[in-house]
């Protein structure tokens, strides 16, 4: 038998569903099991527990729950056997992600991380308009300052261009002093 069919006295005569059946329950769920009932004409079905050892006091009058505590398996929906012969196995497959809130375990561990990444995505854009800001920043206290502003000047006593050679930097040097509304600037060097 498989591991997810717990054989039981099955007093009512209750044919055992077919391997196919388990074998697609199995994949849909391995913790998932599915056995005759001793008290009622239906299956039971629980699941194994992930987390806890399942269902541990057995209830008095529900010879059921014996099982559920013998194979550590929480308890979750009767299937009638009426529905296996309207609906057939394949329907009772096709049901289950319908009525098993337990699917959704994982799904807290999406949603931090979909939140995880709209966090970072956030703290990147942050980053990004602190980095302009600061360059922003940088260049207004330069100016106020006196001091040279420019960006795309090449750096003063050369600098390495692309391939690593050593260029040759402008001597020329702007002279910026604080004025009151008079911009200008003063070119020292040669």
């Amino acid at each position: 038998m498989p591991a997810n069919f717990i054989q039981t006295t099955n007093p009512f005569s209750l044919a055992t569903p077919p391997a196919w059946f388990l074998a697609q329950l199995y994949a849909y769920d391995p913790l998932f099991v599915i056995f005759p009932s001793v008290k009622h004409a239906y299956y039971c079905t629980g699941r194994r527990g992930r987390f806890a050892r399942g269902l541990s006091t057995v209830i008095p009058g529900a010879p059921d729950s014996a099982i559920y505590v013998q194979h550590k398996v929480w308890p979750w929906k009767p299937i009638l056997p009426e529905s296996c012969h309207q609906r057939g196995w394949a329907g009772i497959l096709l049901e289950l992600p319908e009525f098993d809130t337990q699917r959704f375990d994982d799904a807290g561990e999406q949603l931090d991380a979909v939140e995880a990444k709209r966090d970072a995505a956030i703290d990147r854009e942050i980053a990004d308009n602190l980095d302009t800001l600061n360059a922003d920043t940088w260049a207004a206290y330069q100016l106020m300052n006196g001091e040279r502003v420019g960006y795309g000047s090449r750096a003063h006593g050369g600098s390495n261009d692309k391939l690593g050679h050593k260029t040759r930097g402008s001597r020329r040097r702007a002279y910026r002093p604080v004025t009151q509304g008079q911009p200008g600037a003063i070119w020292t060097g040669r």
